[in-house]
């Protein structure tokens, strides 16, 4: 993974026990009453997406919510190359037996979706628009689902994030549904007319453990490699010694 950030480890210190169901919604993912803050949904993210967002926020206080094996992964790829390299290995080749192993045992699972906000980027004049992410059950974004309008013959496929967005030509004489179709998990069709225009999450009806989830205020270590200490140490001599030069 492309390193965005001095970023060496994310924890949840003290977990939130707030109900994540009773919060309201917000764009980047719901907006809690009683601490009058917004908790961001990194669930739904690639870990290059969560680094970037986490580095533009350096300096400010950031409650999140996070699948608990995501976190682990994550913290994972942050750790220096030549450390523990024996054991990086077997936790990778575990994690990933583990999580072939959970698909096996959860095939043909049911989707849901929630409803995010509506789209106001792209010109709707000529054409109905559907953009959204697909997660799967361990909070893997899905690649390579489908999402198609039989009625209109276009489709889409998800990215590695698995990001997608549908373009449909206008027919308001026509009802029209949406079919995301994805190995392991069955047809979901929703109707066209809910989602038009619109950003959608979909992810497993049953089976996604919402009790894996952990919320609460982020720590994170932002500590600098040696490096980049030096780095740091040899600018601010420099403008102190160009500071100098100016006063003289």
């Amino acid at each position: 993974m492309k390193k965005v950030s001095s970023i060496r480890s994310i924890a949840i210190q003290k977990p939130c026990s707030e109900n994540w169901d009773n919060m309201t919604p917000h764009e980047r993912g719901k907006h809690c009453q009683l601490c009058r803050k917004t908790v961001v949904d990194f669930s739904g993210m690639s870990q290059q997406k969560t680094l970037t967002y986490l580095s533009k926020k350096k300096g400010e206080q950031v409650c999140g919510r996070f699948d608990r094996t995501q976190l682990v992964r994550l913290n994972h790829s942050l750790r220096p190359a030549y450390k523990h390299k024996w054991k990086s290995l077997i936790a990778s080749l575990a994690l990933l037996a583990s999580s072939q192993l959970g698909h096996a045992q959860h095939r043909n699972l049911k989707s849901t979706y929630t409803i995010e906000s509506s789209i106001t980027d792209l010109d709707t004049t000529s054409k109905v628009y559907i953009r959204g992410t697909i997660i799967g059950r361990y909070g893997y974004p899905v690649e390579q689902a489908q999402i198609l309008s039989p009625t209109d013959k276009v489709s889409a496929i998800t990215n590695a994030d698995g990001e997608f967005i549908l373009g449909i030509p206008i027919d308001q004489g026509t009802k029209r549904k949406i079919i995301i179709q994805s190995e392991g998990f069955k047809d979901l069709n929703i109707n066209l007319k809910k989602v038009k225009n619109r950003e959608i999450h979909v992810f497993p009806k049953k089976g996604y453990d919402q009790l894996n989830m952990i919320v609460g205020d982020l720590f994170i270590d932002y500590s600098y490699s040696p490096w980049a200490r030096s780095k740091r140490f040899w600018s601010s001599i420099l403008k102190k010694d160009k500071r100098k030069a100016a006063n003289v």
